[in-house]
Parts: C-alpha cells; sequence; structure tokens
C-alpha cells in the first residue's frame, strides 16, 4: 500500500516537473515574440512617421499647384477638376483658342486637360506676332507712300492752280471777245432783215405764184400715190391656176375610146402619171374648164393621154384646147409651200403628202422664198405668215382639193 502511494507521487511530481518544464518554455517564447513585436512596432511606427511626412509634402504641393493654377482664393477651397474642365478648360480657354484658330485658318481643336492648350497658344502668339509685325511694316510703308503722294499732290495742285489762273484769263478775254461779236452780229442781222423785208416786198407776187404751183404738184403727187397704191393692191391679188400659161395642147381627141394626144413628149421632159387641166379660152380672158386627163404613154415629141373627167358633153374636150399642171415644169422640180394651220383632207397627214408631191417630181418645203411655184391653201390660210408672203410675192396658190386631183387622191 504504501508502496503504491509512494508512486503515485512519483507520478505527481513527475506531471508537475513535465508542466514546470513546459511553463518555463512557454515564458521564454513569449519573451522573444514580445521583442520582434516591439521591433515591428517601432518600424510601423517609422514609417508612419514617413507616410505623415509625405503627405505633408503631398498636400503642400497640391496647395502651392492649385494656387499656380487657379489663384490663391483656391488654396484651401477647390472646387473640384470638372468644375475648371467646364468653366475653365471649355467655356474660356478650348473657346477662346478655337476662335483664335478659326480666325487664322487653323481646324478646331479639343482639349482634355489644362496643360493642353499652351503649345497652341505660343504658335498662336508666335504668328499674332509675326501678323503685328507685317501690319505694322505695312503701315510704315503706306504712311511714307501718303507722304511721297502729298508731296507729289503739293506740285500738281500749284501747277493746277497756274493752269486755272491762265483758263480764267482766258475765257475773260474770250468774253471780251464774244461781246464785239454779238455787237457785230446784232448790226449784220439788223442788215439782214431789212433786206428781208426789201426781198419780200419785191417777190412777194412771185411767192404767191409759187405758192399756188406748189398746192397743185400736192394736189397731183396724192393722186399718183392714190393710183400707186391701187396698183400695188392689184399686183398682190392671189395668182390662181387660172392665171398660169398653158404648159401645151390637144391636138387630137378620140372621144369614143376617151384618148387624146398632147403636144408635149420626151424632148420637153413630159412623164407618165402627170394630170392635166384641159381649159378654154373665153371673153374677158377667162377660162373655161373642160375636164382633166392623164399621160398614158410618153413618146418623141407628143403624149397619149386618157381623158378622166369631162365637164360637159356638149363642149367636150377637143385639139386646140390648152392643158396646164403645176407638176409639170420642163427646166426644175416645182416647189410647193403649205399655207395654214392643218390639212382639211380626213386621214391625210403633212409626210405622206410630201412623198406624194416627190413621187411626181414635186418638192414640198416649209417657207415661202423667191424660188417658191405653188402655195398650197388648207384651213385658216389667211391668217398665216406663208399666205402673206407669198401673196406679196406673186406665188400661184392653189387649193388643197385641186392638188388632191393632180396626185390622184
Amino acid at each position: 500500500m504504501a508502496q503504491r502511494d509512494s508512486n503515485v507521487f512519483l507520478y505527481l511530481f513527475i506531471i508537475v516537473l513535465f508542466l514546470f518544464t513546459i511553463m518555463t518554455t512557454l515564458y521564454f517564447l513569449s519573451d522573444a515574440e514580445n521583442a520582434d513585436l516591439a521591433i515591428q512596432v517601432d518600424d510601423a511606427r517609422d514609417e508612419t512617421r514617413d507616410i505623415e511626412s509625405d503627405h505633408r509634402r503631398v498636400v503642400q504641393e497640391l496647395q502651392e499647384l492649385r494656387t499656380l493654377l487657379a489663384g490663391p482664393e483656391y488654396e484651401e477651397s477647390w472646387p473640384g477638376d470638372e468644375f475648371f474642365r467646364q468653366n475653365v478648360l471649355k467655356s474660356q480657354i478650348e473657346v477662346r483658342v478655337n476662335g483664335a484658330l478659326a480666325h487664322i485658318g487653323r481646324p478646331q481643336k479639343e482639349y482634355k486637360y489644362l496643360l493642353e492648350p499652351y503649345g497652341d497658344l505660343q504658335s498662336l502668339f508666335l504668328q499674332y506676332q509675326q501678323s503685328l509685325d507685317e501690319a505694322r511694316a505695312a503701315r510704315q510703308q503706306a504712311d511714307e507712300a501718303r507722304v511721297e503722294q502729298s508731296k507729289t499732290n503739293s506740285g500738281a495742285t500749284e501747277k493746277l492752280q497756274a493752269e486755272v489762273a491762265s483758263l480764267l484769263s482766258r475765257i475773260s478775254d474770250l468774253e471780251a471777245s464774244i461781246e464785239d461779236a454779238n455787237a457785230s452780229s446784232q448790226e449784220r442781222e439788223e442788215g439782214f432783215l431789212q433786206q428781208i423785208e426789201e426781198l419780200t416786198s419785191d417777190y412777194s407776187d412771185q411767192i404767191v405764184t409759187l405758192r399756188r404751183e406748189l398746192n397743185f404738184t400736192k394736189i397731183d403727187r396724192d393722186n399718183i400715190e392714190i393710183r400707186l397704191n391701187s396698183c400695188q393692191e392689184e399686183s398682190r391679188r392671189e395668182t390662181t391656176l387660172e392665171d398660169v400659161d398653158p404648159d401645151g395642147e390637144v391636138v387630137r381627141v378620140l372621144s369614143q375610146q376617151g384618148i387624146a394626144w398632147i403636144n408635149l413628149g420626151r424632148r420637153s421632159h413630159m412623164r407618165k402619171k402627170l394630170r392635166f387641166t384641159v381649159f378654154q379660152g373665153g371673153q374677158g380672158g377667162r377660162r373655161a374648164y373642160k375636164g382633166l386627163i392623164e399621160v398614158q404613154r410618153v413618146h418623141e415629141d407628143y403624149s397619149e393621154v386618157r381623158i378622166l373627167e369631162q365637164t360637159s358633153e356638149l363642149n367636150p374636150i377637143t385639139g386646140g384646147d390648152s392643158i396646164a399642171s403645176p407638176f409639170y415644169n420642163p427646166d426644175r422640180s416645182p416647189v410647193f409651200v403649205i399655207a395654214g394651220t392643218q390639212l382639211t383632207t380626213p386621214g391625210l397627214s403633212v409626210d405622206y403628202l410630201r412623198t406624194k408631191i416627190g413621187s411626181f417630181g414635186g418638192v414640198l418645203q416649209a417657207a415661202v422664198d423667191l424660188d417658191t411655184d405653188f402655195l398650197v391653201l388648207t384651213e385658216n390660210y389667211k391668217g398665216s405668215a406663208e399666205y402673206r408672203t407669198g401673196r406679196d410675192l406673186g406665188v400661184t396658190m392653189i387649193r388643197e382639193r385641186d392638188l388632191l386631183q393632180f396626185i390622184g387622191l
């Protein structure tokens, strides 16, 4: 029992010893850590002092920069970067710099920072300084030129004053001469008036006789003008186919067979299919229309024709009757011009009429001239310029329906 108690005490002693050893070890370890922590705390304090020193230096530099940029009133109360960007950089510096750039013809710019316009301000200042120097030089040259011109004008003014004085002297002399001439001319005028009165009294009877003869001459002249106007009006009357000279004549007729012969052949440049009116001269120079014929065969000196129309069996076509056609001209092609607003025949166009006239050897042109042979009268022809010109030139008038008869339409 006593041995077991001694073992318990031994165990307890060992445990206490072990615990003491642990506590001693922990004590020494905590002292070492405290020493390290103390060192770290000292280092942190030194670093904090350095940071505070740097902070004070940065704050000082920031205040100096604010004073440099905005002035001493903004050293303590800074309104913010956006305030200066909008109210100083954008509203003032950028607007004025761009205005100056536009004035010298350079492109506009947009700034984000306050120091950006510095380079442009330097170049602008140099350019404005150069312009100012040039303006000063130009002004100096202008002043020198003005002084030189003033000297020249002064000499010219003196010269002009001398010339004006000379002219005034000449004017005075001329006025004196004019007065003398007026006095002399008045004396001569009185002498002329006296001579006129003497001549008027001497030749009054002759003047009355001459006036009477002049009145008779005026009356004769008026009568001649009336007769001349009447002759001109007569010459301007319409010339129709009845006024055209005959182209030939009928030499033989076979009425029952409806054929005849005319005295125009190949030697006279006759062509087949040409149509001629047949007429007979009557009293007073008027023609009696007798019918219409068409060339069928052309011989050397004559041609055979077919009688297309005969107005009366009591007055048939016979030998010796005259013939005429607007399309027959042995020397050249006849020229036609249309007068009026439009053709009266339904379905007939100007182009087709031109083709048809060309097939018969004629020419259709637009305006009347000296070479025009026939004027074709259509609707409202009297109001056309072609009709007035053709009548004044004596062009032969032919109605539309008569022309169509000659070309078989």
